[in-house]
């Protein structure tokens, strides 16, 4: 033990008594030229600024706000042709905004645009003569319906009605037999002769 505090005591002696032997200076270098830089472009990192929020795995954590970096476009390969003995250099391409890109416009996708817009159109009216027609369909068969109705009343009083004739025959072929019975045998003593002849 006393060993361990005479050896400390002494690193501390001798650490205190050593003097900076010089001044370092430092001074920003200009970066190197790189003679492989225009065959590759660079990744695109975009810092973001993320404010207070609770962990969604853990409730019991909350994240003070911060920032986070994020690679937007990772580094890639220069594969356009060389120009001018080889040097690229001035022809890199600047780096790209991931968040928004600029829609294309050439001549395909604007005759594209154009053939949805009228497909649009077309579906559109399609739809706007389905709607007529469902509503025309409709009212058919609202009439169609009240025609079934119609047609089962007169069903109904078509049978009636030939019930009633059938009645009304029956009751004139009654009258018509008690009337050609009461005529027989008011013509048979009118004629008493031949009734005397025939003995």
């Amino acid at each position: 033990m006393k060993t361990l505090v005479l050896s400390l005591l002494l690193t501390s002696i001798v650490g205190c008594s050593t003097r900076p032997t010089g001044r370092v200076t430092f001074h920003m270098a200009p970066p190197p030229t790189d003679s492989t830089s225009h065959l590759r472009h660079e990744e695109i990192v975009r810092g973001y600024h993320v404010g207070r929020y609770v962990d969604p795995n853990h409730s019991a954590l909350m994240h003070e706000g911060h920032p986070l970096y994020r690679i937007e476009a990772s580094a890639r390969w220069d594969l356009r042709a060389s120009t001018a003995g080889g040097s690229t250099l001035g022809l890199l391409n600047p780096p790209r905004d991931a968040a928004y890109s600029q829609p294309q416009t050439n001549d395909v996708i604007l005759a594209e645009l154009g053939r949805q817009r009228d497909a649009t159109e077309r579906v559109m009216w399609e739809a706007f003569q389905l709607a007529g027609m469902y509503d025309q369909i409709k009212k058919a068969m609202a009439d169609m319906s009240e025609v079934a109705k119609n047609h089962v009343w007169m069903r109904t009083r078509l049978a009636n009605a030939e019930e009633q004739v059938k009645e009304v025959s029956s009751e004139l072929e009654k009258v018509s037999k008690t009337l050609n019975s009461g005529s027989a045998s008011s013509s048979a003593p009118s004629n008493p002769t031949n009734v005397d002849s025939s003995r």
